[in-house]
């Protein structure tokens, strides 16, 4: 029997999730049994994997033969750098397989991440749907336990993710825009200011019959991100590390606003309980928009989402997003969903559908 376990990174935990899902929908198709190996500690730290009950549960159900313990690494980036097909990605797994039968093969999905995703979006139906009832049953134990959510039975209720912290965004005086978390240059803005922000709710708001809606807006705040500039504060010029300074000031006094806003909730910070809060509000709310490239929400809902999600989904950024997305691609398969401009189409766009939805 073919055994593999996965080489987890410290990435974000749905970005670990997606590294199990894409190797157990890969390998679980030739049949493979997942061996669990332990998550790695990440920006959500060690508590959320235990918070959100993953770990335990991965431990529990997810265990092969426990009689081998050798594993061997596989370099699937090598392996599959000409398979353009599942079954010559099954022919290269196989292989390495058969070389070594009684070894874990230890894989690591990250070099060929796209290819896989790929690969599973072009035979969908072909896939094994256990990686999906698995995973779907840790939102169904989010929505039952966190019952304190303001959820309304008379409203739409909508859930608006906004990723600052080390995903802080922020034009520069001398030309470009900058994102704290690794001091990295673009050409431009990709994320929508919070006052962009807080001006595109309201016009949501405004757009619809007073009540209507029920906004669960989550944020993880601005303290990462004022220690990033901190740390780096000498990188920059004097003119762009005091527009910087200023532009954070302003960016958390509208945080600030986000609770005066109508029929609107705010949870702000880092706080391990608040994430559990935010995924459970992903699954219990009507409708979700998720701001700027940072794709928490779609991953969430791709691999916790079961076979279908009924939550309607909307990314919202100054650019469009890569054809490649989760968006474009797996998320698909379980959802409606669709990428947005903040110029030009996402808030009428969002209104109308909204309407639609209320009727």
């Amino acid at each position: 029997m073919l055994e593999y376990c996965v080489a987890y990174d410290e990435s974000g935990f749905t970005d670990q999730i997606m590294q199990y899902y894409l190797a157990a929908k890969i390998l679980g198709r030739m049949r493979g049994q997942y061996r669990h190996t332990p998550f790695r500690t990440n920006r959500n730290g060690k508590e959320a994997w235990e918070l959100l009950g993953i770990e335990q549960a991965f431990r529990d159900r997810l265990t092969g033969n426990e009689e081998r313990t050798r594993i061997v690494p596989i370099d699937l980036g090598t392996a599959l750098v000409h398979a353009t097909r599942y079954d010559q990605v099954e022919a290269a797994i196989g292989a390495l397989h058969a070389s070594d039968p009684s070894a874990i093969l230890c894989v690591d999905v990250r070099p060929v991440r796209r290819k896989l995703i790929g690969l599973i979006d072009a035979e969908y139906e072909r896939f094994p749907t256990e990686p999906d009832e698995f995973l779907a049953g840790f939102a169904r134990t989010w929505c039952a336990e966190e019952r304190d959510l303001p959820i309304r039975k008379d409203a739409l209720n909508v859930m608006v993710h906004i990723r600052l912290g080390d995903a802080w965004e922020s034009a520069l005086p001398s030309g470009g825009a900058i994102c704290v978390r690794d001091a990295e240059l673009l050409p431009s803005r990709k994320q929508a200011s919070v006052g962009e922000i807080v001006a595109f709710l309201s016009a949501i708001l405004g757009g619809l019959p007073p009540n209507a809606l029920n906004l669960l807006v989550f944020s993880d705040g601005l303290a990462r991100a004022r220690e990033a500039l901190r740390l780096r504060q000498s990188e920059f010029g004097r003119a762009d590390a005091t527009h910087l300074d200023g532009a954070i000031d302003v960016d958390e006094a509208m945080l600030a606003t986000l609770d005066t806003l109508p029929n609107t909730t705010a949870f702000i910070g880092e706080e391990p309980h608040l994430l559990r809060k935010l995924c459970a509000a992903l699954f219990r709310c009507d409708v979700v928009i998720a701001f700027g490239y940072q794709r928490f929400c779609a991953k969430a809902l791709v691999f916790f989402g079961g076979d279908r999600v009924r939550q309607r989904y909307f990314e919202v950024s100054h650019e469009l997003a890569p054809s490649e997305s989760l968006v474009q691609t797996l998320l698909r398969h379980k959802a409606e969903a669709e990428s947005l401009t903040l110029s030009c189409d996402a808030a009428p766009r969002i209104i109308a559908t909204l309407k639609a939805t209320l009727r």
